[in-house]
């Protein structure tokens, strides 16, 4: 019964077309796959200007083929489509912790550009969208992650203890469970994030 259910479901035109895009993400590889991802959710996003999720996943898409150049100009290139198509989930459903705490990614992403000139003002901007996030739900994992990791390297810039911040990661850990045990299969929210705070928990043990 429940499979047939699904199967209804997944006669929608559009869901049919977010579910093609989520697996575009799932099984990207590289920069070219990811933006292929992009280029999905952007086609999504102009016809179905009430949703929010497609220009999420668009945003989420073009950040992480930020992570996979190392050429300044082309991550910048990147992270500019990231916030664009942010800005217009943003205009759809504003104040929402998981855009919040994208935002917040995003921002993070412009330090590693030249983190000499740029901490202090990203990280602060980084910071106050991932509180936000997280003031708007205090279980969000995403939000939890991303701020352990933002504490983490604050800390080492300054050279203090990294303790407090591999802490934090272990409850979004906790909480990254918490979600994949709840997971709906019919639902387009967020659920990335619990491999790279997997990778951060094994950074914490160095």
């Amino acid at each position: 019964m429940m499979s047939f259910s699904v199967g209804i479901w997944a006669q929608n035109p559009y869901v049919e077309s977010m579910m093609k895009g989520m697996e575009l993400i799932k099984k990207a590889q590289g920069k070219d796959q990811y933006i292929t991802a992009a280029n999905h959710f952007d086609r999504i996003a102009q016809v179905e200007k009430e949703q929010w999720h497609p220009a999420y996943h668009a945003a989420f898409s073009k950040a992480i083929a930020a992570t996979q150049v190392s050429d300044p100009s082309m991550i910048e290139e990147f992270l500019d489509g990231a916030q664009s198509s942010l800005d217009n989930a943003s205009s759809i459903i504003d104040n929402h912790s998981e855009i919040l705490a994208l935002q917040g990614f995003i921002h993070m992403l412009r330090i590693g550009v030249d983190p000499m000139t740029r901490a202090q003002q990203y990280s602060g901007m980084s910071s106050a969208s991932l509180q936000k996030a997280i003031a708007l739900d205090e279980n969000n994992p995403r939000a939890i992650f991303l701020l352990a990791q933002l504490s983490y390297g604050t800390a080492q810039f300054f050279g203090s203890g990294t303790e407090e911040a591999c802490q934090l990661n272990e409850k979004a850990l906790a909480l990254f469970a918490a979600e994949e045990k709840n997971k709906k299969d019919a639902s387009f929210d967020p659920q990335w994030g619990r491999n790279m705070s997997e990778s951060f928990k094994e950074q914490c043990a160095n």
